[in-house]
């Protein structure tokens, strides 16, 4: 939704190509892999996330890990082009 607002409100026109395109990235990996519980209930039950990111930021860890991973796989890797100082 905000991501949305930002491209109809006119603000793009301040942003680079590129720094669009990690908002776009980001809005779209924002969540990814959410099952809808919270930081707290998996630490509580011993979760394979909570154990995964050893109770640190759990929910936050598991979507940039899911969605590095996504992201870089082979086949698939939208980042590729990016040089590393992009990135």
């Amino acid at each position: 939704q905000t991501l949305h607002l930002f491209l109809q409100s006119g603000l793009k026109a301040h942003v680079s190509e590129l720094e669009l395109y990690a908002l776009i990235i980001t809005a779209a990996c924002h969540d990814v892999g959410h099952n809808g519980y919270n930081n707290s209930f998996h630490i509580r039950s011993l979760s394979h996330v909570a154990i995964l990111h050893n109770d640190q930021n759990v929910l936050e860890s598991h979507h940039c890990a899911l969605a590095w991973t996504m992201l870089t796989a082979p086949g698939q890797n939208i980042l590729n082009g990016l040089t590393k100082s992009e990135l």
